[in-house]
C-alpha cells in the first residue's frame, strides 16, 4: 500500500490542468487537510486501482500518480464527495494512458461475484468470469466495477473515467454487451450465472 506523500510544499502550481480538462480557479489544500484526505481515501483507492490493473505494484504507482496530480490541481473549496471524484478520475485516466502505453491487456485478478454453487461449478464460472474480465478493456472494467460491484451512481461514474452523465448508460450498455459476449463465448450463459 502506498505511504502518504509528504512535504510537498506549501506552494503549488496556481492552475495546472490535466489531459481534457479545463484549468482550475482554485485555492491549494494546506498540508494537514491534505494529509487528511489521504487517509480517507488512500485504501479505497488503492483497492479500485489493484482490481482495475490486478497488480499490486501498478496500483501502487498510479495511486502515487493520482495523488500527485490531485496535489497539483485540486480545488481545496470542492465538497468531499467532489474531491473523491475527481481523484477517482485522475486515477482511472492514469491507468488507462498507462495501458495503452504499454500495448497490452494485463489479466486483473477479480474478486469473484459469481453466486456459489457447487465448487466445480464456482470454479468455472469464476474462472470464466476473470477471463471474460481480462478481455475487456480498462474502461469497460472499471465501468462495469463501480457500477455492480461499488454501487456507483451515473454521475460519480462520469466524474471518474471523464466522460459526460448521459454517455454512461450508452457506454454501461456497451461494456454490459462485450462482457456478456465474452462470457458467452466461453460457454457461460445467463442460466450458469443465476
Amino acid at each position: 500500500m502506498i505511504t502518504a506523500i509528504a512535504g510537498f510544499g506549501a506552494v503549488l502550481p496556481a492552475a495546472a490542468s490535466i489531459e481534457g480538462s479545463e484549468p482550475l480557479d482554485r485555492r491549494t489544500m494546506d498540508e494537514s487537510a491534505f494529509e487528511a484526505f489521504h487517509r480517507r481515501t488512500a485504501r479505497l483507492l488503492w483497492s479500485r486501482l489493484y482490481r482495475l490493473t490486478g497488480n499490486a505494484a501498478k496500483a501502487d504507482d498510479v495511486s502515487q500518480k493520482a495523488y500527485i496530480q490531485f496535489i497539483r490541481t485540486a480545488d481545496a473549496t470542492r465538497s468531499e464527495p467532489e474531491l473523491r471524484a475527481y481523484l477517482y478520475k485522475l486515477a482511472t485516466r492514469i491507468a488507462v494512458d498507462e495501458w495503452r502505453s504499454e500495448e497490452r491487456e494485463r489479466a486483473p485478478r477479480w474478486l469473484p461475484f459469481a453466486a456459489t454453487r457447487s465448487a466445480h461449478d464456482d470454479t468455472v464460472v469464476r474462472s470464466g468470469v476473470e477471463k471474460a474480465l481480462g478481455g475487456l478493456s480498462v474502461r469497460d472494467r472499471a465501468i462495469l466495477w463501480m457500477a455492480y460491484v461499488d454501487g456507483a451512481n451515473h454521475q460519480e461514474i462520469a466524474a471518474a473515467v471523464g466522460v459526460g452523465p448521459a454517455s454512461v448508460k450508452v457506454i454501461l450498455f456497451r461494456a454490459r454487451k462485450r462482457m456478456a459476449e465474452a462470457l458467452s463465448s466461453l460457454g457461460i450463459g445467463p442460466e450458469v450465472l443465476g
